[in-house]
């Protein structure tokens, strides 16, 4: 009898996008991170069509529950196609409970969501065009092979040129990374906000075990294009290990200080010519991504319309006559209407967006189906879906505006305002206007796991805090008005917040400290657990916190890393 053949079938290459909001940059916007819009195109799908240019032939996206629906609804508007015209299969994951990257990725290795080995990762709000992925892919299989059996990730890192930089937040520190000549990764730091450096610094390469490495060299001229390609192992080590909630502030760091027994991450740095990437951080990164999308700089990504003229992209449909101005970067969306005298200046339109006689965007982000009243102006503003700014209203620098807000006639916002759709005050947002000052979510600071009364701080007693109002006076992009200072009821407790401890030597407390845009309060406290330094930092409308062991060692690398810079 003949020997039966066993046909050997090609594994097919996944890639996984989370595509939660766990950073909530964009709020009160309603949608999430990976749905907003970028030159025509939500950032999910710019997402999906890089990994299908890389060669995935299936996607997994993991989500929270009240999120799917609008990425199911987004995936379906644009399916998918590989290099060789085959459909995508993409599979949209809502998994209830997982609020870090690390949960997400627990529960996928727990129903074994991802099968391929190696498997691209990357998250919803990416932009990218790393030039030969699928060459990266190879190289980590052979080099796991044959080279390194516990090469487990490979992260794609980009010389940062001066537009590079652009692409980070200001809140974030500068990438530092340790290589070797492998380009291997033998320590890491930076590249992430206030939670992620104490956990970074900590994991950051000090072991003489890695002192004969070969060609060893300090780089910090890259960024982070948060595009992995990931073997298997990574997900069993997130599940063994509870405490990594973020690749970057824990796996990383951690594992490559590890010498012994963690795993291997391997860097492939991209040249001039090897394209970039950069996740959609907040209103600022987006600017700049979406102008550099408009320029070029990510081709062959292009937004979703025409190019009519250099950085100018007229979707199908638009209506603009020729009293109306646009100028480069700008993207008109299909079907937006410009009336006369209508000014587009260096701004992106979602589809359906209307512009009255004489109304002026300038530097500005404006959703699908918005409304720009007849001599309004809207000046370097973000706008959810549906925002109307009546006729001679104004959105002045800095506002964002939630999905249904309502700007009524002749009303001005203050600048840097966060307006919701949530409630109403006319007093903000004028007569028959809808909308009112978004004061951040209840989940906005994480509370202790000591159940310390003192960590449940309410955000707007902390901003009341920290930006005071000769602050305000000096510094012309402080996110409050002058007049959301008064009348806060309770107080703020700064003696409960910045108790001295005159224990502990070389320490001291210190109430405000403006660093890169942001501000962090830091304290001691002395327990029965023994001392610890903690910090808050507002970032992006956020507080974060981070807390240090009881160590005093680990208390002062803590302050280093916020205040010492």
């Amino acid at each position: 009898m003949a020997p039966r053949v066993v046909e050997k079938r090609e594994q097919i290459l996944q890639a996984v996008i989370l595509a939660h909001d766990g950073d909530g940059a964009f709020r009160p916007l309603k949608a999430p991170a990976a749905l907003v819009d970028v030159c025509g195109r939500p950032a999910l799908e710019h997402a999906l069509r890089f990994v299908a240019r890389a060669g995935a032939g299936e996607v997994v996206i993991a989500c929270a529950p009240d999120e799917a629906t609008g990425i199911q609804e987004a995936v379906a508007a644009a399916p998918l196609s590989g290099r060789d015209g085959r459909p995508v299969a993409v599979t949209t994951l809502p998994l209830a409970g997982c609020e870090s990257e690390g949960d997400f990725l627990r529960e996928l290795d727990q129903r074994g969501a991802v099968a391929s080995d190696p498997f691209i990762l990357v998250r919803g709000d990416v932009v990218a065009n790393v030039s030969g992925l699928d060459a990266v892919v190879a190289e980590h299989v052979r080099r796991k092979k044959k080279d390194d059996a516990d090469a487990t990730m490979t992260v794609c890192l980009a010389e940062a040129g001066p537009r590079a930089r652009r692409l980070q937040p200001l809140a974030h520190d500068d990438l530092l990374v340790s290589l070797d000549a492998k380009n291997r990764v033998l320590g890491w730091y930076g590249g992430g906000n206030a939670r992620d450096r104490a956990a970074a610094d900590l994991g950051f390469v000090a072991d003489e075990t890695y002192g004969d490495a070969e060609g060893l060299a300090l780089r910090s001229d890259l960024i982070d294009c948060h595009v992995d390609v990931c073997s298997l192992e990574l997900l069993f080590r997130y599940s063994e290990n509870f405490d990594y909630q973020a690749s970057r502030g824990h796996f990383v760091p951690s594992e490559v200080g590890n010498a012994e027994l963690g795993q291997r991450v391997y860097a492939h740095v991209l040249g001039a010519t090897g394209g970039r990437g950069a996740r959609v951080h907040d209103p600022r990164v987006l600017d700049a991504v979406a102008r550099d999308v408009a320029g070029g700089w990510f081709a062959p990504l292009t937004p979703a319309a025409r190019e009519v003229r250099p950085g100018v992209f007229v979707g199908a449909g638009v209506s603009a006559p020729r009293t109306a101005k646009v100028s480069a970067p700008a993207v008109l969306g299909r079907g937006s209407v410009l009336a006369e005298g209508a000014v587009v200046d260096q701004s992106f339109l979602g589809e359906g967006c209307r512009l009255g006689e004489g109304a002026v965007v300038r530097g500005s982000h404006v959703g699908r189906g918005c409304v720009v009243g007849a001599g309004a102006t809207v000046d370097r503003c973000l706008l959810g879906a549906g925002v109307v700014v009546a006729p001679g209203a104004a959105a002045p620098r800095g506002c964002v505006l939630a999905e249904g807000v309502v700007v009524a006639k002749a009303a001005s916002l203050p600048e840097f305002s966060r307006v919701s759709a949530d409630s109403t005050d006319e007093a903000l947002v004028g007569a028959g206007g809808v909308g009112c000052l978004w004061q951040g979510d209840d989940d906005g600071f994480d509370d202790d796991d000591d159940g310390d009364d003192a960590a449940a701080v309410d955000l707007m007693l902390v901003f009341a805090y920290v930006y005071t109002k000769k602050m305000l006076e000096i510094d012309a992009d402080s996110p409050l008005p002058p007049g959301a200072l008064d009348g806060l009821s309770p107080p703020f407790d700064g003696e409960r917040e910045l108790a001295e401890d005159r224990e502990v030597d070389g320490l001291t407390p210190t109430s405000a400290d403006y660093v890169r845009g942001c501000v962090s309060v830091s304290w001691h406290r002395t327990t029965v657990a023994g001392r610890y330094f903690r910090v808050r930092e507002i970032a992006d409308g956020r507080i974060y916190t981070a807390r240090s062991t009881p160590d005093l060692e680990a208390a002062k690398r803590t302050k280093q890393l916020f205040v010492g810079l």
